[in-house]
């Protein structure tokens, strides 16, 4: 027998079924092979984004039946396990709705320059996904940071050495005459992927730690191009230990630089592994139990801003990114970038910046010839373009701010570390 979307919603099989306290990715929500042992009930729904409870429902209702094993296949490939039959049917409402959103953006004419797609967050209502990754009005925003007027008792000695990071800036970034003509030399494409530059992507789970993955993966960069072999470093030593910084609440990939700046480098992932979302409020620093590996102590780092709230220029970032990857900020919290699935982003993100990422190169898009930053995102390698995005380039955007697209030139920043001997 087939039921319709009415039959489903409303009935729950055999009574064992009813009182069951959890479901699991195996206990789907079929459309044939019920029970006569059925009972009626109305399911009670939440709001999923800004529906009511009646329409959640009727969208439901006017849904087509394919779309629950579309449903039920996601659930399964995602691992994903809910309380109860109504939490199951509230998160089906959701991912309905995102589904929409998803076709009707990739429906469009003429044909857009990225496209959306499902993944792990499909079940999760915007704002839901904004808290998961503190983004928007979660963030923390970008602290005004001043390392002299922070007490670090780590790396206090490392503090009274250095200047502010508006000083540094100003050292730092001015170029030479010499640099301004190399800019005409840089390559059209750079992709340091290609050059085994850049390691594997990370999924930093329910914790606001981005800066971290940012500025480790920004030091390991730093680390191949210098002519140590590549490893990955450890992001919870950041997390835990880093006190100028908020752990899974935020933090800042500048203030990071410093604070490694006075340790001997970072222990390796496999030494001291990345489990913060486990314990994100009780982050107890351990780097005294493992051994920093040969090549990652950073030495200095250069911001490319030239003063506060001052953004670089595209030339700034692309010369940055000749020499290695590059610890970036951007806006994150829009649906374009929840259910990125690839191509170009060149929709209207913002530049309030919420998100630490690393930028691994740039290049053009063979059939739109579109110009684009190659980003490289700490969501697990089911988002994206296998954990990718590529952000346009502000000098293709319509309108685009001087912030760049998303923000992307308000806060690029990248380590150095010591030459291999």
């Amino acid at each position: 027998m087939i039921f319709s979307r009415t039959s489903l919603l409303l009935l729950l099989v055999a009574p064992s079924f009813v009182g069951a306290s959890s479901l699991s990715e195996d206990d789907s929500i079929s459309s044939s092979g019920l029970s006569k042992d059925y009972i009626s009930a109305s399911v009670t729904f939440e709001e999923p984004q800004s529906l009511t409870n009646e329409e959640s429902a009727a969208m439901m209702f006017d849904a087509d039946i394919g779309f629950v094993q579309e449903f039920n296949d996601w659930v399964k490939e995602h691992s994903k396990v809910y309380d109860s039959i109504q939490e199951k049917f509230h998160r089906m409402a959701i991912w309905l709705s995102n589904h929409e959103l998803i076709e009707a953006h990739n429906k469009q004419e003429p044909k857009p320059s990225y496209s959306l797609g499902h993944n792990e967050f499909s079940d999760m209502t915007h704002d839901e996904f904004q808290e998961y990754f503190r983004l928007g009005e979660y963030s923390p925003g970008v602290p005004d940071f001043n390392p002299e007027e922070n007490h670090i008792p780590d790396f206090e000695e490392a503090m009274l050495r250095g200047a502010s990071v508006e000083r540094r800036r100003k050292l730092q970034v001015s170029p030479s005459d010499d640099e301004d003509v190399d800019k005409k030399n840089h390559p059209k494409e750079k992709d340091w992927r290609k050059e085994g530059a850049v390691m594997s992507v990370k999924n930093q789970g329910k914790c606001g730690s981005c800066w971290a993955f940012s500025a480790v993966e920004a030091i390991e960069g730093s680390m191949i191009v210098h002519g140590f072999p590549p490893r990955n470093l450890s992001v919870e030593e950041l997390v835990d230990c880093d006190k100028s910084d908020l752990g899974c609440s935020g933090g800042l990939m500048d203030s990071a630089f410093i604070a490694e700046e006075g340790w001997d480098g970072l222990c390796a992932w496999e030494d001291y592994t990345y489990d913060a979302p486990d314990h994100p409020h009780d982050l107890t620093c351990k780097r005294s139990n493992c051994t920093a590996v040969e090549g990652s102590a950073v030495k200095s780092f250069i911001d490319l801003s030239p003063s506060k709230n001052e953004p670089c220029t595209e030339d700034d970032l692309e010369k940055a990114l000749n020499k290695q990857p590059v610890s970036v900020a951007i806006q994150a919290n829009q649906l374009a970038f929840m259910f990125y699935k690839g191509g170009v982003l060149d929709s209207n993100c913002g530049s309030s910046l919420d998100h630490g990422v690393l930028a691994v190169g740039y290049g053009e898009d063979k059939s739109t010839k579109a110009k684009y930053w190659i980003v490289k995102n700490s969501w697990g390698e089911k988002w994206g373009e296998n954990g990718y995005i590529r952000i346009a380039r502000q000098s293709d955007v319509f309108d685009a701010p001087d912030a760049g697209q998303c923000g992307i030139l308000m806060l690029p920043s990248y380590p150095e570390v010591e030459e291999k001997q």
